[in-house]
């Protein structure tokens, strides 16, 4: 039995871990590129458009000043990119560059060349998939037609000054990041963005949105407040589904616990029925016998408790260390658009050894109770007799 529940003890610890590593890498990793938090017009969701800022832009900037949380503001809008022989539909992404360094990944992913710099608006950067669809490289030009905000026509010839990726399967397949003050010079518009991102550590993420919610409430309602997990409602529900998928697992793997714990015990129980008898005969009251043989039941699942966490402990400071590397099997992996890395790294989480033990314990005790009855059931005379 210590075997028993030594070995569902550790496997139940590492493989949380292993989901809990995955989640939170996965979240970080997200949110290292689109912000914990996004800020749009409350139509810009829907519209996608160019003629839908936010107004109050300066008021959630203050605010994230004030409270020492790193901040992007974007511009979007979409086009026809073309160069010397093809042509494509592409998605203008402007940002001011030293905000996009202080507060995403995204400057950190240039593959080939530079970042976008103010000190060069024309210099472009291209995802790697539209690079490779253009047959685009470093100081190729690209000729953008699209529709200005006064309805006048957007063109302008840039040149590649770098190619990006990966970030996520419509970024790499379609963006294309420029300066916005290049942006507001193309497409003719004012200073109001179309989005504004924030990053800050996870503890800090609702408290900061509160007071966000709370600053759009007195400006109206007029905008719309998304933390990351809004913002990408499949992702969630795919973690909300391995959530379910963790708990199927302890299920299966307590009812596999506690079918081999009972049978051991029930062996246990008929192979000392004359020990019980004898005990009965000297005097020892039926739920003495009850409370002892669940007793010994946890006294020894405790042991394999003990032992569990022996070996999960190493493992998972393995894993989290080293990890596990899954790319000769899955190169890449992308749900939803989103890019997971292969090479998988688990979580210590010190609830885990919390809860995983006294789950233990618990079915431990449950299923105890049957082979206790049945000492309580055991007849005197003939358990003296038995074997």
């Amino acid at each position: 039995m210590v075997v028993a529940v030594a070995i569902a003890t550790a496997l139940i610890i590492v493989f949380q871990s292993l989901i809990s590593g995955f989640i939170f890498k996965t979240e970080d990793d997200l949110t290292d590129i689109i912000g914990k938090i996004a800020v749009r017009s409350n139509l810009f969701s829907d519209t996608n458009s160019i003629y839908e800022p936010i107004l109050a832009n300066e008021s959630y900037i203050a605010l994230a000043e004030s409270e020492g949380i790193s901040y992007s503001v974007r511009s979007y809008a979409s086009g026809l990119g073309s160069s010397d022989t093809l042509s494509t539909g592409v998605a203008i992404v402007a940002v001011n560059p030293a905000d996009e360094s202080s507060t995403t990944v995204v400057p950190n992913s240039v593959l080939q060349g530079e970042f976008i710099s103010d000190d060069d608006p024309k210099g472009i950067v291209v995802g790697r998939v539209l690079a490779q669809y253009l047959n685009l490289s470093l100081g190729s030009e690209l000729v953008f037609l699209g529709s200005a905000y006064d309805g006048s026509f957007a063109n302008e010839i840039y040149h590649v000054r770098g190619i990006f990726g990966p970030l996520n399967e419509e970024s790499d397949r379609v963006a294309v990041f420029m300066p916005r003050i290049e942006f507001q010079d193309l497409f003719r518009t004012n200073d109001l963005p179309h989005e504004i991102v924030f990053n800050m550590p996870s503890v800090a993420l609702e408290p900061f949105y509160d007071k966000l919610v709370a600053l759009n409430g007195e400006l109206g309602n007029v905008d719309e407040i998304l933390r990351w997990y809004e913002s990408n409602p499949s992702l969630n529900q795919m973690f909300q589904l391995l959530d379910g998928f963790v708990y199927l697992y302890v299920v299966i793997f307590g009812l596999a616990v506690a079918i081999g714990i009972l049978n051991l015990m029930i062996i246990s129980v008929n192979e000392r029925i004359r020990e019980y008898a004898i005990m009965s005969a000297l005097g020892t009251r039926p739920h003495y016998l009850f409370i002892m043989t669940s007793l010994e039941a946890l006294f020894v699942s405790s042991v394999g408790i003990v032992v569990g966490i022996a070996i999960a402990i190493p493992i998972n400071v393995y894993i989290k260390i080293v990890g596990i590397d899954f790319s000769n099997v899955l190169p890449v992996v992308s749900l939803g658009g989103v890019y997971f890395d292969p090479l998988l790294y688990g979580a210590v989480v010190p609830s885990l050894y919390i809860t995983v033990p006294l789950s233990i314990m618990g079915i431990v005790l449950v299923t105890s109770l049957y082979p206790a009855w049945k000492v309580l059931r055991i007849d005197t005379v003939r358990g003296l007799q038995h074997g």
